[in-house]
């Protein structure tokens, strides 16, 4: 077959002269070298365009990033200027629940907060904002165990301020974020853990504003969940 086809190949090469072949062969080359350059400037663009898209999504998520790092290093700060605070060193080592109308009011006062509530070193609620789960026992709880270690940043569900938060039909946050400090009396001795949850309502805002700018932001935990943004 192939003994054939050159056969046929060399007849009709004999029919041409040798100017046509030239033309031919010209003609040929053109067609593989145009083929060649739009194939190349295919990948070229296509590499170029990831490339762009790649560096535009890093843009856009060192941005969130960035507002989100700052609004927590915020609060950070903020909750721990209170294991500094003389009525709250005072009233730990007397009566805890003195510190309540202090916990409602900065409840109050930042939106951020969904609870505020100093624990003994017993893992007992002491004292808490509006008196949620005073009495209660957290001494299971990982922020808790991690607190009496040092400052604490724990971001696993709580299903109990879900459900209190369903209970007094406020707007249900996606999920809350602990910040748990130890606190130490006056003789410099270890009293418990004041800690807030914080919700993620501040950082939904950020969101919302990037996607408002054609951004979409996806926040997901380390463990894989998404805990804002598109499922």
């Amino acid at each position: 077959m192939l003994t054939g086809l050159r056969g046929k190949f060399w007849a009709f090469e004999d029919r041409l002269s040798v100017r046509e072949q030239i033309a031919l062969a010209t003609a040929a080359l053109c067609l593989f070298v145009s083929f060649a350059i739009a194939f190349g400037a295919a990948y070229v663009g296509r590499e170029e365009a990831a490339r762009l898209i790649s560096r535009e999504m890093m843009q856009v998520s060192e941005t969130a990033a960035d507002r989100m790092d700052r609004h927590f290093q915020n609060i950070y700060h903020r909750v721990r200027s209170y294991t500094h605070f003389d009525v709250i060193r005072s009233a730990i080592s007397t009566d805890p629940k003195k510190l309540r109308p202090n916990f409602d009011r900065l409840n109050a006062s930042f939106p951020d907060y969904n609870w505020l509530a100093f624990v003994s070193k017993d893992g007992i609620v002491a004292v808490a904002s509006e008196g949620h789960r005073e009495g209660e026992s957290v001494a299971h709880e990982a922020w808790f165990l991690k607190a009496l270690q040092g400052p604490a940043i724990e971001d696993s569900p709580d299903l109990a301020g879900l459900t209190a938060a369903v209970a007094s039909g406020t707007d249900v946050p996606v999920a809350f974020v602990k910040f748990a400090f130890p606190v130490y009396n006056y003789s410099n001795e270890l009293a418990g853990v004041l800690v807030a949850a914080i919700h993620w309502r501040e950082i939904e805002e950020i969101r919302i504003a990037m996607e408002r700018n054609g951004d979409e932001v996806v926040v997901v935990s380390r463990s894989g969940e998404v805990l804002l943004g598109s499922r």
